[in-house]
C-alpha cells in the first residue's frame, strides 16, 4: 500500500502544480492583452498626431 500512497501523493502534487501553472498562464495572458490594448491606443494616438503635424 505505501507505493500506492506515494503515487497518489505525487498525482495530487502534480495536479496542484498544473492548476497553479494554468492560473499563472491565464494571468500572463490577461496582462499581455491589456498591454496590447494600451500599445494599440498609443500607436493610434501617435499616428493621429503625426498626421496632424504633416
Amino acid at each position: 500500500m505505501p507505493g500506492r500512497d506515494i503515487v497518489v501523493k505525487f498525482l495530487e502534487t502534480l495536479e496542484a502544480a498544473l492548476k497553479d501553472a494554468h492560473l499563472r498562464l491565464k494571468e500572463t495572458e490577461q496582462r499581455f492583452l491589456e498591454s496590447e490594448e494600451v500599445n494599440t491606443k498609443s500607436s493610434c494616438a501617435l499616428t493621429a498626431k503625426d498626421s496632424k503635424v504633416r
